[in-house]
């Protein structure tokens, strides 16, 4: 065997071959952001002629780690043995912080953003971005070395269509670009911290109501199912409720959504926060404020996350500017509250964009 050109201190980590894409993902972006090597051979955590050398082993059962450690042992003796647990460490419960973050909802078109949304996240500076999964992944990357420090609101996207969708084929179809997204995050970003809103507005029709599911109480059971997969293939994450679509039943349209909500308090209460959706239209941000009202009396002690929130009527870009920092500083007079991302950057919403219209910039100044 030949010998290395010098002696150094290696670390190898080794995620189990059958590890499903996801956990290999997982497990090389918090391998790549301590800068160490890792793959899936336990020979090549163990070769070569060094003095000081240590083998990290992933996912291995307790009943299994005297014969991985004989293993090393007889076929590369010296070599050290780590193992991490295959059950992950138990996350604190959370707790409502006190101070909601300000934030934006990046473009509601998947893809690339459009370059001009950078100037428009520069000028207002938040402290948290949503994302969708069908974003661009290059995109993401930029705007994380625009703002290395805030928290992200992942939103796992999927177009159900009418379609009858099961919780293990909505994860199927999903879990590969989730785990792609939350790797990118934990890899670049300095101190990311994450939430997964799974789905958007399951009460309407066109989100998966009377298809995918036939009643709140179906949604309720199809969501827990679809959060233990997530859980399973994410342990590290949180994973929040969606946002439902707020207001009254509209036939084949919409559910009302605290009939839903509470008809879903099963699935919420299990999940590590709740996503909200509140609008207004004119001076009647106050309804809005009602909306969020509800779901802290509803849900006691449950972290709140804005996750779309706007005048999405047309009115006055400075007006509309100064009723979001006026909304902002209201969420702050509500500890349960942690983040609101305004809707939106930039999409097929003329009355709800920000880019082009010089709002972020016009926030940052009245909040200043």
């Amino acid at each position: 065997m030949s010998q290395p050109r010098t002696q150094y201190r290696r670390e190898y980590w080794v995620y189990p071959p059958e590890a499903t894409e996801a956990r290999r993902l997982e497990i090389a972006a918090k391998a790549a952001k301590a800068s160490i090597t890792c793959g899936p051979s336990y020979d090549d955590a163990g070769i070569g002629e060094l003095t000081d050398k240590t083998a990290v082993l992933w996912d291995i059962p307790d009943d299994r780690h005297a014969e991985m450690m004989a293993w090393f042992a007889t076929y590369y003796p010296g070599t050290k043995v780590q193992f991490r647990p295959i059950k992950p460490p138990t996350l604190p419960a959370p707790k409502p912080s006190g101070r909601a973050k300000l934030g934006l909802h990046a473009s509601a078109n998947g893809g690339a953003f459009p370059d001009r949304d950078f100037g428009e996240f520069h000028e207002l500076q938040p402290e948290v971005i949503k994302i969708m999964t069908n974003h661009d992944l290059d995109s993401i990357s930029r705007l994380m070395f625009q703002h290395p420090w805030i928290s992200w609101i992942v939103r796992v996207f999927y177009k159900i269509d009418g379609r009858e969708i099961t919780p293990e084929r909505f994860f199927q179809e999903t879990d590969l670009d989730t785990a792609r997204v939350l790797a990118t995050l934990t890899a670049l970003a300095r101190a990311p911290k994450v939430v997964v809103e799974l789905h958007n507005e399951p009460n309407l029709w066109s989100e998966g109501f009377d298809s995918a599911w036939k009643s709140a109480l179906a949604f309720n059971d199809w969501h827990l199912r679809l959060l233990e997969l997530y859980r399973k293939a994410q342990p590290y994450h949180k994973f929040i409720f969606p946002g439902l679509s707020p207001g009254s039943s509209v036939p084949d349209t919409r559910i009302n959504h605290q009939a839903f909500a509470i008809s879903c308090r099963q699935a919420i209460e299990a999940s590590d926060g709740i996503g909200v959706h509140t609008y207004w239209a004119g001076t009647e941000m106050a309804k809005a404020l009602s909306v969020v009202d509800w779901y802290i009396d509803q849900f006691p002690g449950k972290p709140i996350y804005v996750t779309e929130a706007s005048n999405n009527k047309p009115w006055s870009n400075d007006e509309k500017a100064e009723q979001y920092a006026a909304f902002w500083r209201e969420l702050q007079k509500r500890p349960a509250v942690e983040a609101v991302t305004f809707f939106v950057a930039s999409g097929e919403y003329p009355d709800e964009v920000w880019t082009g219209n010089d709002i972020g910039r016009k926030v940052r100044s009245k909040i200043a």
